[in-house]
């Protein structure tokens, strides 16, 4: 058992990190609410962590929690990297920050803004989502809120997962592979994670490198991996380096989202990919294409709904475009083929309907579909931790404080 003196000083020590966005630990939280600390010096105010409950709307204080049910009553084991834990069971009882709370603030990681998760835990049985704002949208094709997290248990391996997501939906909505109705863009750490060990996990996002990498106990283990939608999607069935990985897009945001179209033979026709960029606030529009085959003109038409209605037009002589910008927005759009009588229509026609922003959770994500309370992590989380830079391996060893807890 961890003494109460080496306990403060690691809490301390993360607390005083430079950076740091918000740390929620749960030495006392037995006997009182738990709130984050941050680095006075970015103007974050305290976010609580709330507990909650699928099917149950309301996020409670840790002293307000009203189940006691086997599957979800309230348990601190006294151990872990600060002393204290909380355990966490899937659906039955999951941590939350709600969308409202930290709404354009550091925490709403977006766009190319650098940023570390570090989280401070030990599985105690399954694995899926540990922290981070990811609303999986039922895995339809272009549903989802997913913005970046940190995982542990997808694509067959025990490692650290590293997600981000440009579209906020499916990384390749055109493939018909299976598994292309999930996010893709993922850093796999090679170290194994065992049940029951103390780790710290982390994921980094360095926008100037445009690398995410996944860490364990602060080293970031290099493994290459195939990927069968990829595969399927862009004819690139070579195993590449899963961590760190390249990251050269947009981290999806409400108001900032990629979107791809389906519908076309993109496995010998034209163009593999066809990719909308839009910002909302920002008031551009880019078409982008992937994999281009032959010389074959295409265009992309459509409307974009924000203070009034703007018609737009994009081709390959002129790809880009701008408009007023807004807070929100809606768009419609087509893609067009250039053929001997015209244009015609090359693909199913897409849409884009700003929603609110996911909220922050932790050991069970929004949106998974028709899975019930067993579904999610089983973990005794000790802390987490989010910064808005770009944490090194150095200095993530140096707040890793395993195995000696």
């Amino acid at each position: 058992m961890l003494s109460d003196i080496v306990a403060k000083d690691r809490i301390e020590t993360v607390s005083r990190s430079p950076g740091l966005i918000a740390f929620w630990s749960f030495e006392g939280a037995s006997a009182s609410d738990v709130v984050s600390r941050c680095d006075p010096s970015l103007g974050m105010a305290s976010l609580p962590f709330l507990l909650s409950q699928l099917g149950d709307d309301k996020a409670y204080p840790v002293s307000q929690w009203p189940y006691a049910d086997d599957a979800a009553r309230l348990a601190f084991p006294a151990d872990g990297q600060f002393g204290r834990s909380i355990r966490l069971n899937q659906g039955h009882i999951f941590g939350i920050v709600p969308r409202t709370l930290f709404e354009g603030s550091l925490l709403d990681i977006n766009r190319r803004q650098a940023f570390t998760m570090v989280a401070w835990l030990r599985f105690t049985g399954e694995r899926h989502l540990i922290g981070g704002i990811w609303d999986e949208g039922g895995w339809d094709r272009y549903g989802g809120r997913r913005q970046a997290a940190l995982f542990a248990g997808l694509f067959g391996q025990r490692g650290t997962i590293a997600h981000v997501s440009a579209t906020g939906a499916a990384c390749y909505p055109q493939s018909n592979a299976d598994g292309a109705q999930y996010a893709r863009t993922r850093a796999i750490d090679g170290a194994t994670i065992e049940t029951g060990e103390w780790v710290s996990l982390a994921m980094t996002f360095d926008p100037v490198l445009g690398e995410v990498t996944a860490y364990k106990n602060g080293v970031a283990t290099p493994i290459s991996l195939t990927d069968p939608v990829m595969a399927d999607a862009l004819g690139i069935d070579a195993a590449l380096p899963a961590n760190p990985i390249q990251f050269p897009a947009k981290i999806f945001h409400p108001d900032s989202t990629l979107l791809k179209f389906s519908g076309y033979d993109y496995k010998t026709g034209p163009v593999a990919e066809h990719r909308l960029t839009i910002d909302f606030a920002r008031g551009s529009i880019e078409y982008q294409q992937a994999g281009k085959r032959d010389a074959s003109l295409f265009r992309v038409r459509g409307k974009i709904v924000t203070n009034g209605i703007v018609e737009f037009e994009l081709n390959e002589a002129m790809m880009s475009g701008s408009f007023e910008p807004s807070a929100y927005g809606n768009v419609a759009a087509s893609l067009e083929v250039q053929t001997g009588g015209g244009w015609r229509q090359a693909a199913d026609d897409v849409y884009f309907t700003v929603e609110d922003g996911a909220p922050f959770t932790f050991g069970r994500a929004p949106g998974v579909g028709d899975h019930g309370h067993d579904f999610g992590s089983q973990m005794d989380l000790s802390g987490f931790a989010v910064f808005n830079r770009t944490l090194s391996s150095g200095e993530l060893t140096n707040i890793a404080f395993s195995p000696n807890c």
